[in-house]
């Protein structure tokens, strides 16, 4: 798997944890929009380099963001 589907956990309730495997590079549109609960810090691993717009939209619970690419692209799909 190289990316995350727009929508794919729009809405979900109750992470207590995300980790984003090294294998994905991109992450589509409002993938994790809207959904509670997340706790902590997520990192992005450096082979991701596209973020689309609104992956995070409205996303609470998470408290630091760790970037380790150098190189990253964040626009509207």
């Amino acid at each position: 798997i190289q990316s995350i589907d727009e929508h794919a956990f729009y809405g979900c309730k109750g992470f207590t944890k995300l980790t984003i495997p090294n294998s994905i590079n991109k992450i589509n549109a409002s993938v994790f929009e809207c959904c509670s609960g997340i706790q902590g810090e997520l990192i992005f691993p450096k082979n991701i380099h596209t973020i689309c717009n609104y992956s995070f939209h409205k996303c609470t619970g998470l408290t630091k963001l760790t970037f380790e690419m150098r190189f990253l692209s964040m626009f509207r799909s």
